[in-house]
């Protein structure tokens, strides 16, 4: 019997909703029109995660390869070697100014999805994290002005051993080298400058 009671409340209670044909606007979605502003704040929310050295970096949405080598520095939510190596780069005045006038740099955080142009083609995060292997975080994926990766070094960097590296990666007489003979190239340097 309280199986029967139930059974029509639930119709009554079917019955008295479907008579209400009205339909509130307000809660319905009207599809997938975004305002530009929400756009925007979509594609900028890994800005939040790199702020404290974003005075160096480029805008993300489109890497460009003109005069200069490129530095992508992959990262990603929670990663303490990322935090780590920003704070190495906010703190040493001469490796800001090395990333910032020296390459093109950006800082790409994998724990976002968003959309790249990348050498006359959009990627998005994913796709440019697969593309050069970056597998754990911190990543740095060094380009000559070409566009050509020259290595990409996966793990966290202290700022001496990365000011030598800029230095070495800077050079265009480097960027014919295979990455065999380059890693050699750089890591004489590091043995030189002891770091």
């Amino acid at each position: 019997m309280k199986k029967l009671g139930l059974l029509f409340a639930f119709a009554a209670l079917f019955i008295a909703c479907s008579k209400d044909d009205k339909i509130d606007s307000n809660i319905v979605s009207s599809g997938t029109e975004f305002s530009k502003e929400n756009i925007e704040k979509g594609n900028n929310l890994d800005i939040n995660s790199y702020k404290e050295i974003a005075d160096i970096l480029k805008d993300n949405g489109e890497i460009k390869f003109d005069n200069k080598p490129v530095l992508i520095i992959f990262s990603k939510n929670g990663c303490k070697y990322c935090e780590k190596l920003k704070e190495e780069i906010k703190n040493d005045k001469e490796l800001k100014a090395k990333i910032k006038n020296d390459f093109d740099s950006y800082y790409i955080n994998i724990s976002y999805q968003k959309k790249h142009l990348f050498k006359d083609e959009i990627l998005s995060t994913q796709d440019m994290a697969l593309k050069y292997d970056v597998s754990s975080t911190p990543a740095i994926a060094f380009f000559n002005p070409s566009g050509e990766n020259l290595f990409t070094y996966p793990g966290f960097m202290k700022a001496n051993r990365l000011k030598v590296t800029i230095d070495v990666l800077k050079n265009k007489e480097n960027y014919n080298l295979d990455e065999k003979e380059l890693l050699k190239k750089i890591f004489l340097a590091y043995k030189e400058n002891n770091v």
